[in-house]
């Protein structure tokens, strides 16, 4: 069986996103399965609370990788 190595850069980011509630994952990334929509009218995730948790987890990553926000020509 072939040996996988993480640098410890890497291993920090996979516990970071252990971290992180799976369906807050499923939430941002769009995966979900039909009857467990999150911003379904009878869903009781609240989207508010799932971008308020995300958001500081995200940037963080984000910045750990070196991504920059652009300006968008939408806002």
């Amino acid at each position: 069986m072939p040996s996988v190595k993480f640098s410890s850069k890497r291993l920090k980011y996979i516990h970071d996103l252990a971290l992180v509630d799976p369906e807050l994952i499923n939430f941002q990334m769009g995966h979900w399965q039909a009857g467990e929509v999150p911003i379904g009218n009878y869903s009781a995730l609240s989207h508010i609370e799932a971008i308020n948790e995300l958001v500081p987890i995200l940037d963080k990553l984000f910045r750990e990788v070196g991504w920059q926000p652009l300006k968008s020509v939408l806002s």
